[in-house]
C-alpha cells in the first residue's frame, strides 16, 4: 500500500560535551551533513547561543540521535525536540519563529541574519521563501 505525503526524513539529536552534558537538542534531516557540523567550522563567523557553546569547547561535541533513526515528519520532529529541550535545561526555540537566526555559507564564510524575517527582507523574498530555503539545505536554521 502507498502512504500519502513525503517519507518522513528527520531526527532529534542531542549534542554532548566531553563532559557528558548536553549543549544542545536539535532537529536534523537524515539524508544531508548536519546543519551543526557546518557551523562547528565557522563557529567563530556568527553569535549565536549554539556558537557561543562551541567556541567554549576544546573539541567538536559528540552526536547522539535519541528519536528518529528511521524518520520522523519535520513538524512532529520540531514539536517534540521543543519539548525535550526544557528537559535539559534548555530554551525552547524549535517551536517559534521569532527571532531565531537563519544564515548561508558564502565563500566559505556564514552570513548571519537574526531572523527568517530578516533574512527576508533582506533577501528580497518573503519568510516563507527563506523557509523554504531553510527546509531545502540552502540556508541554514543557526537556533
Amino acid at each position: 500500500m502507498k502512504e500519502n505525503g513525503p517519507k518522513p526524513k528527520h531526527a532529534i539529536f542531542l549534542l554532548i560535551d566531553e563532559q557528558g552534558r548536553v549543549g544542545h537538542v536539535g532537529v536534523r534531516r537524515l539524508d544531508r551533513e548536519p546543519a551543526w557540523v557546518k557551523l562547528w567550522r565557522l563557529r567563530s563567523e556568527c553569535d549565536t547561543a549554539l556558537t557561543r557553546w562551541f567556541r567554549a569547547l576544546p573539541g567538536p561535541p559528540a552526536e547522539r540521535i535519541i528519536l528518529g533513526s528511521c524518520g520522523l515528519h519535520s513538524r512532529v520532529a520540531r514539536e517534540v525536540a521543543d519539548m525535550l529541550t526544557g528537559w535539559f535545561g534548555q530554551k525552547g526555540t524549535t517551536n517559534t519563529g521569532r527571532g531565531r537566526p537563519v544564515g548561508r555559507i558564502e565563500r566559505g564564510t556564514l552570513r548571519c541574519w537574526p531572523s527568517r524575517s530578516a533574512a527576508g527582507r533582506d533577501l528580497g523574498v518573503s519568510r516563507w521563501e527563506v523557509l523554504h530555503k531553510i527546509n531545502s539545505g540552502k540556508l541554514l536554521d543557526l537556533s
